[in-house]
């Protein structure tokens, strides 16, 4: 469970991290530099997956909390997906709205 979530809270980041530094340096959008980019957080991803599982056993305390962390993310998931903020980070590039609207 620690393995799964922090691999997910490490992919999220480093995706929204190296877009947005990407497209600030270069001024435009790229469809290869995402692919790549994607390609590569999935591979990291992975890999600090791989090496929270191998070594020893974790303390029960950690899968209690990185279980309490996966239900805060698909929670918090849940509630950006209608009810957005408005920030550039969530809106639509084709509306320019936020969220879903009702």
């Amino acid at each position: 469970m620690v393995a799964k979530t922090a691999s997910l809270y490490l992919m999220t980041l480093a995706i929204v991290v190296l877009f947005y530094s990407y497209t600030t340096i270069l001024g435009e959008d790229i469809l290869i530099m995402d692919i790549l980019i994607f390609m590569l957080v999935v591979v990291i991803g992975q890999l600090a997956s791989y090496k929270l599982l191998i070594p020893k056993k974790l303390p029960q305390i950690w899968n209690k909390l990185a279980f309490i962390l996966l239900i805060f993310a698909v929670i918090v998931f849940s509630l950006l997906t209608y009810y957005a903020p408005e920030l550039f980070l969530f809106q639509d590039p084709v509306t320019g709205g936020y969220g879903i609207p009702n």
